[in-house]
């Protein structure tokens, strides 16, 4: 468990203007028709109660503690005791008792310094929704548990007292804060398109934007049908179609036969000796 002092590692003012500016972003990032539609007031209200910010109050009357631990405790820095060494840790059997005090709202709000604070600074860790102090006495020596418990919360409480004046301040700024970043974005979206609409060129979405259309001269026509048939059975030409490409076979063939008539060919030898007997 991570014991620190509370109220110190940063400054609550500073951490509370980054909130806010949390919501200047998420303003700045909302969609244009968003922007130009929205209820302001409901806008507004769903805005604050996002980014305000809860002071912790503790319930001190719900707080409980822990069964003791047998520890072994430092006691180098008790000048009641005889103590040879004082710059070397001393052990003597000793206890150690955990008070737990429950809380309600925002634990960060413990790690930041208000505005108002002193050089003392509660020594305690804190959990989700509960703050816990640890204890350790020697066994010869048992301290007031109750009294320092009391003694803790009440420093605790001072400094979260400061801490709820600051954060009330800011939680009622952050209305007006978000209406006029709100009115700021929203003439700035309108100024923007009243500059372009003075170009004289039509301003429109890309969803809104006719479709593209396609000539039907260049639109491709789906390939036609071929029928089908069995081997066995061609496919029938119609007869014009039929004698067209018979009458255009034969325009091919006439020179071709012409010309292989025309060729000298010699007459084989089995030819020359049939005339030969026979002559």
């Amino acid at each position: 468990m991570n014991i620190d002092r509370l109220f110190v590692q940063g400054d609550l003012n500073a951490a509370l203007e980054g909130q806010a500016h949390r919501l200047d972003e998420e303003i700045d990032k909302a969609p244009e028709e968003h922007l130009l539609q929205v209820d302001d007031d409901q806008w507004i209200a769903a805005l604050v109660a996002r980014y305000a910010v809860e002071a912790p109050e503790l319930r001190r009357d719900d707080w409980w503690i822990d069964p003791p631990e047998d520890v072994r405790v430092d006691v180098s820095g008790d000048w009641n005791r005889a103590i040879l060494e004082p710059n070397k840790p001393v052990y003597v059997p000793g206890h150690r008792v955990r008070v737990h005090t429950p809380f309600s709202g925002e634990k960060d709000v413990f790690k930041s310094r208000p505005s108002t604070w002193t050089t003392t600074f509660p020594i305690a860790s804190v959990r989700d929704g509960e703050l816990v102090q640890t204890i350790e006495y020697p066994a010869d020596a048992p301290r007031d548990v109750r009294a320092e418990a009391e003694g803790l919360l009440t420093l605790v409480e001072r400094y979260l007292g400061w801490a709820r004046a600051d954060i009330e301040t800011f939680n009622g700024s952050l209305e007006q804060r978000a209406r006029t970043a709100i009115q700021r974005r929203r003439e700035r979206v309108r100024h923007n398109y009243d500059r372009l609409a003075k170009t004289g060129i039509p301003i429109r979405r890309p969803e809104d934007a006719p479709k593209t259309n396609i000539a039907n001269v260049i639109v491709r026509r789906p390939s036609p049908v071929i029928p089908l048939s069995s081997s066995s059975q061609p496919i029938a030409l119609e007869p014009a179609l039929a004698n067209a490409t018979f009458e255009h076979i034969l325009e091919i063939i006439r020179p071709v036969r012409s010309r292989w008539n025309a060729v000298p060919r010699p007459t084989p030898a089995w030819a020359r000796k049939t005339v030969a007997r026979y002559s």
